[in-house]
């Protein structure tokens, strides 16, 4: 009961999230709206952390124009400094927060392995997600993560979140389209998998001077409770 009452927290932000698995009173149900919520809550990181590597990999590809888009859309007030192979971001005014993404000297369209970081102090070091490159492709990444984001689910559960994601860079917007799948929980008490099809990807889109939001997608989740022996699923239709 403790995982549930965190997620209930959040769980006014859950406005443009629709639930439905064909049964009407589904959006009544609480249960739903909660594990609804949960798997939202878990996907955020695939709308807070692509922009570093969209923008890096524009930075080091010398297209300067649609860098300065990026950075206008995403980083407008942030330093970003290049030492060598990692770019490094202070974002914030009074108090910055510090993001290293250290790259392996390779951009993504040639294969490349990144990794994004966030440093706290002088040596601690949190891990956020993995950025892979598909040589010979453009325009898209494979974006994996194992760890719940901490400012909006504090758990110990397991979490493992891999994702395929495209994108498309205009002249005063980025759109993200998104594929993949993930788990959650622990081997004792329960998992939610969720999983996001080639055929209804998540659609995010970002405008200068407007908040991100999603435009379309929909994520088919399966939950399992191990201690009382009762499952659910439903569909989130974003």
């Amino acid at each position: 009961m403790k995982k549930y009452i965190i997620i209930c927290i959040a769980l006014l932000g859950l406005g443009s999230c629709v639930v439905g698995d064909g049964d009407e009173k589904m959006d009544k149900d609480y249960s739903s709206r909660m594990l609804a919520n949960q798997v939202v809550l878990t996907l955020s990181p695939v709308t807070m952390y692509p922009q570093f590597a969209i923008y890096a990999e524009a930075l080091f590809s010398g297209r300067q124009a649609e860098a300065d888009i990026l950075k206008e859309l995403y980083f407008k007030d942030a330093n970003i400094f290049v030492d060598g192979d990692e770019v490094i971001f202070l974002i914030g005014a009074n108090y910055y927060n510090l993001y290293e993404l250290r790259t392996d000297g390779k951009l993504l369209a040639k294969g490349g392995a990144w990794q994004l970081v966030e440093v706290y102090g002088t040596s601690n070091i949190d891990s956020l997600v993995s950025i892979e490159g598909i040589e010979g492709e453009d325009g898209c990444f494979r974006f994996r993560y194992n760890k719940l984001p901490y400012r909006y689910y504090y758990s110990n559960d397991d979490c493992s979140v891999s994702t395929d994601i495209e994108y498309v860079v205009g002249e005063e917007s980025v759109v993200l389209e998104v594929r993949g799948e993930g788990e959650i929980g622990d081997k004792y008490g329960y998992v939610t998998r969720f999983q996001i099809y080639n055929d209804y990807p998540l659609l995010y889109e970002k405008h200068i001077n407007e908040e991100g939001s999603y435009r379309s997608g929909q994520i088919d989740v399966e939950y399992e409770d191990f201690i009382y022996k009762r499952t659910k699923s439903l569909t989130i239709n974003l």
